[in-house]
């Protein structure tokens, strides 16, 4: 996440809910199905569950990490996969290194355990 040698600055801007996506049929996930660890799809996103509230789940997006980086004056963006993202460690917490989002009862009715065919 951060290079050797200079002041490097990582932001990871993947934040982004897709909730309004179509269904292709799936059924959609109750808050109960929902367990710390649990991946699932939300639009065309891939998310893990990291904590599950009385009424909402709290997750992070792990399909892709895109990063603003600031070194030295010079900004730069690069996109992970989760191959990447995983190995670099992005997706170790907590606290973690990507941002928590909170999906509320409306947004798991846009959920499912399969990705969506596009």
């Amino acid at each position: 996440m951060a290079s050797s040698g200079s002041t490097r600055l990582c932001i990871p801007v993947n934040a982004q809910v897709m909730t309004d996506a179509p269904k292709t049929g799936e059924i959609s996930m109750e808050h109960s199905d929902f367990h710390i660890g649990l991946d699932f799809w939300c639009g065309k996103a891939r998310w893990r569950c990291t904590d599950v509230g009385t009424r909402t789940v709290v997750a992070i997006r792990i399909d892709q990490v895109k990063t603003t980086a600031v070194d030295a004056g010079e900004t730069t963006q690069e996109t992970l996969n989760y191959e990447q993202a995983n190995a670099a460690g992005w997706f170790i917490g907590t606290p973690y290194a990507v941002a928590e989002l909170v999906f509320d009862e409306n947004d798991l009715e846009a959920c499912s355990l399969e990705r969506d065919e596009p």
